[in-house]
């Protein structure tokens, strides 16, 4: 499923619940204030340049049917909404943070619209790629999106692109808002209601009513200059790791470290890198002549081991095989093919397969890297057929 796909489900499922909410309540940050776009992006970045984003990056949240670390929900929030991790230059959870507690953060032009003719439809210049939350509210995407809900209903293979483009930037528009007021946290944060619900009356049980507290305290410090940032995180995970998660999400609650630690590492990056490295090297004769046999060998096993790394974290994080969405055939091919390559090297000597090879799987892995608006890298549940060992092996 894609981050389209995910995202149109979850927006759209939660529509009459937020216009309600927003409605009856403000957000975390009362304190909105009215600014160019200009100033906006510069007080949005001092803002999150201020923000300590380790003590924070593991507090954990669910979304998408499994429980994880407010550093992958920060990453894969920026991205829906702008394209990229890092185009503003903060950490993704810097940046998520900030427009919480940047009372200028809706007039940050963030959102990515990416058809230019809907650009025009929406009444900008088709050279405006990016979007504030006002600029989105002040558009008519909501009436040009209406329509289009009952027909996705329907069938969602009836839409043509450019209506799936419109029902995207309707999202992005939602999500945005969501997030600004805090309402997209604060309902992620409370994963104890996957196993005990919060009843008709909403009221929430003393360990998601604790943590919403915490939660409210570290934002508000946030906005403060002179608070100790570090010790109301601390606070928030404390109160975090009191509720109680169904049986089935518990083994997401020892693994955030570990998913913190493959999302800053991106091992298939470093291992793309590595095998163009190793292709060139074997490739020319001159510098394959220099170098050492057994120095010959470790330049193509690395990579290979980064690789092997990368995809034993996935599998570890999720439990699920390794080939789980298009993302992980990828680099699951990327892998048999550098594999089989080595071992007719071994036999045959020939460095010049090798090379090709190991050039092929190094330009996979870095397209696949590059576009993760298509190739979505997340580690979120799958479907049905692929959780036993059968449905792996057939697929």
């Amino acid at each position: 499923m894609t981050t389209f796909s995910k995202l149109t489900f979850a927006v759209l499922l939660n529509i009459f619940w937020l216009t309600l909410a927003f409605a009856q309540h403000e957000g975390m940050n009362p304190k909105v204030e009215s600014a160019s776009p200009e100033k906006a992006m510069m007080d949005f970045k001092i803002q999150g340049q201020h923000i300590h984003k380790d003590p924070i990056r593991n507090l954990m949240l669910h979304q998408n049917g499994r429980l994880k670390p407010f550093d992958t929900f920060a990453q894969e929030t920026i991205l829906f909404l702008n394209g990229a991790y890092k185009r503003t230059g903060l950490h993704p959870v810097q940046a998520y943070l900030a427009f919480i507690s940047s009372p200028t953060a809706a007039f940050v032009e963030i959102v990515e619209v990416r058809d230019p003719e809907l650009r025009v439809q929406m009444g900008f210049m088709k050279s405006k790629r990016f979007m504030s939350l006002a600029d989105l509210e002040s558009s008519n995407i909501s009436s040009l999106a209406e329509p289009l809900f009952k027909k996705q209903e329907e069938n969602s293979r009836s839409l043509t692109s450019a209506e799936k483009t419109v029902l995207e930037t309707f999202n992005q528009a939602m999500l945005l808002q969501a997030l600004i007021r805090g309402d997209h946290l604060s309902r992620a944060a409370d994963y104890s209601v996957l196993k005990t619900g919060h009843g008709a009356s909403g009221e929430m049980p003393g360990a998601a009513a604790d943590m919403q507290s915490a939660l409210r305290e570290y934002i508000q410090c946030l906005m403060a200059s002179d608070c100790n940032q570090v010790a109301r995180a601390t606070a928030l995970m404390e109160a975090s790791q009191k509720q109680e998660a169904p049986e089935m999400f518990r083994h997401y609650l020892e693994k955030t470290t570990a998913e913190v630690f493959y999302n800053d590492l991106r091992p298939f990056l470093w291992a793309s890198f590595l095998y163009i490295l190793a292709g060139v090297l074997l490739m020319v004769g001159f510098a394959r002549a220099k170098i050492a046999p057994k120095v010959l060998t470790a330049i193509f096993v690395l990579p290979i081991l980064f690789h092997i790394l990368g995809l034993s974290m996935r599998v570890y994080i999720t439990q699920f095989a390794p080939v789980t969405n298009m993302y992980g055939t990828m680099i699951w091919v990327s892998l048999g093919v550098a594999t089989f390559s080595a071992i007719l090297y071994l036999l045959y000597k020939n460095p010049y397969v090798l090379a090709a090879a190991m050039l092929c799987s190094g330009f996979i892995l870095m397209l696949t890297e590059q576009i993760p608006m298509i190739l979505s890298p997340d580690l979120d549940p799958i479907v049905a057929v692929l959780r036993s060992n059968f449905g792996f092996l057939h697929m």
